[in-house]
C-alpha cells in the first residue's frame, strides 16, 4: 500500500472549480459566502487527522441548509469540479491504499464523512481514492469513542505502507484445493499505537477474510487454468511476483509468494499442467484459413 501525501493539495482550485462564473449552480451565491468559516476549517484538518483519538466537532456554523447545500455540491457538481473528481477517480493507481488489493481504486472515499462532516464534502484532501469493497464496507463509519479514529488516512500517514501481508498456504490432497492457514502481518518500525491502529483500520475493513476468500479464488482459477493449458507454472508465479517490487504489500504478491513455497499444490498443479500438455499433443491440427474482412 503506498503512502499518498503527493495527493496532499492546500491549494483553492477544487474550490475556485465550485465557485467559478461558470457554474450554473443557482446556490453558488451562498456557497461563496461561507468561504471564511470554511477554509477556516480546512487548515485544522490535517490536527484533526493527526488527532485521531478525539472526535471533530460539528462547527457551528453548519445548519440544515448549509448542510443540504454542501452535500449538493458533491452529489451534483458543477462541471468544473465535477471534471476534478473524475479526475482523482481515474488516479493512477493500481492498489487500493486502504486494503492492498490489486485493483484500481476508483471510487472516492470521504474519509472524514460527508453525512456527519458536510464542510469537508468537497475538500480533496478528504477524498481518498479506495476500491469499491473498501467503499461499500466503510461507507459512513468513521470514529467510536472507546476506540478513536477506525481508520488510518492514507495522505497524512505511512503507517499502511510499512505493513506488509504474509500469508501461509497448505494444500489439502482430499478436495485438490489449498487451505489458509495464517494471514499475518509483517511491519518496520511501528509503535505499539500504530500496531494498535492497524489491527483496527484491517478489522474494520474486513481485510483478513477477504483475503482468505481471494486466495481461494486465485487458486481455483489457476487450477482451471492448469486444466486446459500448458505453462511453465514457476515462470507464472515469477511473472506475479514481478508486477510488484512491494514483496507482500499487496495481496496477489503475498498469495503467489505463498504459493512458491506451497511443494504440494505445485506438484498437483504441474500434474494438471503434464496432462493438459498431453491432451494438446494428441490434438489434430486444423487448417487455418485467413481471409478479409470489412
Amino acid at each position: 500500500m503506498d503512502f499518498l501525501n503527493s495527493f496532499i493539495d492546500d491549494g483553492t482550485d477544487w474550490w475556485d472549480c465550485a465557485t467559478h462564473t461558470s457554474s450554473k449552480k443557482s446556490n453558488k451565491e451562498i456557497l461563496i459566502s461561507l468561504k471564511r468559516d470554511i477554509f477556516s476549517q480546512y487548515l485544522l484538518y490535517e490536527r484533526v487527522i493527526s488527532l485521531h483519538r478525539d472526535n471533530p466537532n460539528i462547527p457551528s456554523f453548519i445548519n440544515d441548509d448549509k448542510k443540504k447545500l454542501l452535500l449538493d455540491y458533491y452529489n451534483s457538481p458543477p462541471v468544473m469540479l465535477k471534471n476534478k473528481l473524475q479526475s482523482r477517480r481515474n488516479n493512477n493507481l493500481n492498489i487500493c491504499p486502504y486494503c492492498g488489493d490489486l485493483v484500481r481504486p476508483n471510487t472516492l472515499d470521504h474519509f472524514i464523512p460527508k453525512e456527519n462532516f458536510s464542510h469537508y464534502a468537497i475538500f480533496q484532501n478528504n477524498l481518498v481514492p479506495q476500491c469499491r469493497k473498501c467503499a461499500s464496507i466503510k461507507s459512513s463509519k468513521y470514529f467510536e469513542p472507546s476506540q478513536g479514529c477506525f481508520f488510518i488516512h492514507p495522505f497524512y500517514s505511512d503507517i499502511l505502507s510499512r505493513v506488509k501481508y504474509k500469508i501461509t498456504l497448505s494444500f489439502d490432497s482430499s478436495i485438490n484445493l489449498i487451505e489458509v492457514e495464517k494471514v499475518e502481518l509483517e511491519s518496520s518500525n511501528l509503535t505499539t499505537t500504530d500496531k494498535i491502529r492497524v489491527k483496527c483500520h484491517f478489522k474494520e475493513l474486513k481485510v483478513k477474510s477477504r483475503i482468505e476468500q481471494y486466495c481461494l479464488r486465485e487458486f481455483k482459477e489457476l487450477r482451471r487454468k492448469a486444466k486446459h493449458n500448458s505453462f511453465p507454472l514457476d515462470d507464472w508465479i515469477l511473472g506475479k511476483l514481478s508486477i510488484n517490487n512491494d514483496n507482500g504489500s499487496d495481496w496477489c504478491t503475498a498469495f503467489y509468494k505463498s504459493l512458491n513455497s506451497c511443494d504440494e499444490a505445485k506438484i498437483f498443479l504441474n500434474k494438471l499442467i503434464e496432462q493438459a500438455s498431453e491432451k494438446q499433443s494428441t490434438l489434430v491440427p486444423q487448417n487455418i484459413e485467413v481471409f478479409d474482412f470489412e
